[in-house]
């Protein structure tokens, strides 16, 4: 990795941790809880009308599916560096979210830096930390 990239990994890690501790809500899980167990992995294209199609592939009720066939943890890509907003189709994504807690998959939201701007990366990751997850990963 280029110094600079270094640099700025060490940056919005270090800003994350400081925006992040204060301002995330308790959850009733913690550590490396949410990331254990069976999981699947959805990004924006699966689930969103901005990346994928007007009809989008997966959707709340895709997410009883996921339960019954055991997924324990949902991986839901919940930002993108070159959205227009800093959580990506936030009225597909909270249902989703929403119906994974109702049948008691927990919710992990990702999001994967471009590392160009820091404070848009930092605002993103805050944004999703606030959408009612149970982990989020960079």
């Amino acid at each position: 990795m280029h110094r600079r990239g270094r640099g700025a990994c060490i940056l919005i890690a270090a800003l994350c941790a400081s925006v992040l501790a204060p301002n995330t809500p308790a959850s009733a899980t913690s550590g490396l809880a949410p990331y254990k167990g069976l999981g699947t992995w959805i990004d924006v294209y699966d689930w969103s009308r901005t990346y994928g199609t007007a009809s989008p592939l997966i959707g709340p009720a895709d997410v009883d599916r996921m339960a019954a066939d055991g997924v324990q943890t949902l991986y839901v890509q919940a930002a993108k560096w070159d959205a227009p907003t800093d959580v990506v189709d936030r009225d597909l994504l909270v249902p989703i979210i929403d119906r994974a807690k109702a049948v008691g998959i927990k919710v992990v939201a990702w999001y994967l830096p471009a590392l160009v701007d820091p404070d848009t990366d930092v605002r993103r990751i805050v944004a999703i930390a606030h959408l009612g997850v149970d982990g989020v990963a960079v």
